[in-house]
């Protein structure tokens, strides 16, 4: 496992010089998650990644693949690979529509031993090959304190073994500001659109955020409410806080942590992510 670890780091740090080359607006890091401290030998992982994030006149291209590596002997290795591409039409000076999609093609490695990958579900665990599409629409209006902005995110399940197509299927919608003075704030709500047998409300819950970003500093901090039956007791309620330092040559690093069950029937859990990001 190390052996093809080398190799991914590799091929990605070789990938990103001979692209960096082309301007195509190269970025490469790795995140170390920790998900629960209580259990934190069997929940830790790595994730080395490489992609590209690119401005086409009125098209934003990206493309992005990470290696899930397991630091104990609970998860399996996986890919996560995931592209699209976003269209900007801006119309009377202030006002931008943006529409778009993107693809998740998830790689467990060994289908005995299921794999934690990203998805656009958010963290996701299967031992089989997992394909996803995201539809996205974002409409901004510029004022004098910042930018208002509406924004309406469809992910849904499209292969899966253990599925049907759209058996899993969200529909999130979010409204928020960013002032001239770094500050952001915003609300999210998560509804439920897919298969009633794997998830019968349609009202999941919201999130509630707020970031303040000032010269190369970022912070914020999200706390996730759940507005299913008894969804407190069960799942309670999250705070995930974060932050992120950016250089001036390109490198930035980050730290989330999670902390989850708060005001629940069960135990509350904390995790923990540190990464490092650099941009060619």
């Amino acid at each position: 496992m190390k052996k093809f670890t080398i190799l991914f780091l590799a091929i990605c740090l070789a990938g990103g010089t001979v692209m960096a080359q082309d301007g195509l607006g190269l970025y490469a890091g790795a995140d170390f998650t920790i998900f629960d401290f209580e259990d934190a030998g069997d929940n830790m992982f790595i994730r080395p990644y490489v992609g590209i994030d690119k401005a086409l006149g009125a098209l934003d291209v990206y493309a992005e693949a990470g290696f899930d590596i397991p630091l104990s002997d609970g998860p399996g290795m996986g890919l996560d690979v995931n592209a699209g591409v976003n269209y900007n039409l801006a119309f009377g000076g202030s006002s931008k529509l943006t529409v778009g999609g993107g693809l998740w093609i998830l790689f467990p490695f060994d289908e005995n031993k299921p794999a934690i990958v990203n998805s656009p579900f958010g963290i996701y665990i299967t031992s089989n090959l997992s394909l996803s599409l995201e539809l996205a629409a974002k409409f901004t209006q510029t004022m004098g304190f910042g930018d208002l902005y509406f924004e309406l995110q469809v992910p849904f399940l499209l292969v899966e073994k253990n599925y049907d197509p759209f058996d899993l299927a969200e529909l999130n919608l979010t409204a928020g500001v960013d002032t001239t003075m770094g500050l952001g704030a915003g609300l999210t709500l998560h509804t439920w659109i897919g298969s009633k047998d794997f998830n019968p409300d349609f009202l999941q819950g919201f999130d509630i955020f707020a970031n303040y970003t000032t010269g190369p500093i970022f912070a914020g901090v999200t706390v996730g409410v759940p507005l299913v039956e008894d969804g407190i007791k069960r799942s309670g309620i999250s705070i995930t806080p974060e932050v992120e330092y950016s250089l001036d040559f390109g490198l930035s690093v980050s730290a989330a942590l999670y902390i989850d069950g708060i005001a629940s029937d069960g135990d509350t859990s904390i995790g923990l992510t540190i990464g490092a990001k650099y941009k060619f």
